[in-house]
């Protein structure tokens, strides 16, 4: 049993092989990066959870993977890492609550769709949405003719909110 742990250098385990401030530099550089990129996407395929939400997720988990990787990565650079790109997400959703200016720059502005029962072509454009999408996304609200829409928009997370016509 002492054979199977005796030759683990649990230096390299544990202690950070990088700089801190590089691992820093390196997770702020990439969240920031990615988010910049990400708010001028479309966020329609994000579905219910939104883009900043998934990208913390993605880069938490190849963040993650890395440190747990093997002898290259220190479970010290892993952990740095995560704490950079938490520190950030945390850092950007405050200054979007306290901020106009930060809220308007991090947050995807719904986009108009349909107006009075008419689809907004420039909306589907925009969105890179076909007729159908739209058609399949008002269907799941329980609408089969467009002429029962009001208004109809695409959320920043993706989703598709409806307000119908009132019956006459």
């Amino acid at each position: 049993m002492g054979h199977l742990f005796g030759s683990v250098d649990w230096t390299d385990v544990f202690v950070p092989q990088a700089p801190l401030i590089e691992t820093f530099v390196r997770g702020s550089l990439l969240y920031l990066g990615l988010v910049a990129l990400l708010r001028l996407t479309p966020a329609r395929e994000a579905g219910a959870v939104g883009t900043p939400d998934l990208l913390v997720i993605l880069l938490l988990a190849d963040a993650a993977q890395n440190s747990m990787a093997g002898p290259h990565h220190a479970v010290g650079d892993g952990l740095a890492l995560l704490v950079t790109i938490l520190t950030w997400s945390v850092a950007l959703d405050w200054l979007g609550y306290r901020s106009a200016f930060f809220h308007r720059l991090l947050r995807t502005p719904p986009v108009r769709l349909v107006r009075d029962g008419r689809i907004l072509a420039a909306g589907l454009r925009h969105e890179l949405m076909t007729r159908d999408e739209l058609m399949a996304q008002l269907r799941k609200h329980g609408i089969e003719d467009i002429g029962q829409v009001k208004v109809a928009w695409i959320e920043a997370d993706g989703n598709v909110s409806v307000i119908r016509r009132r019956s006459r």
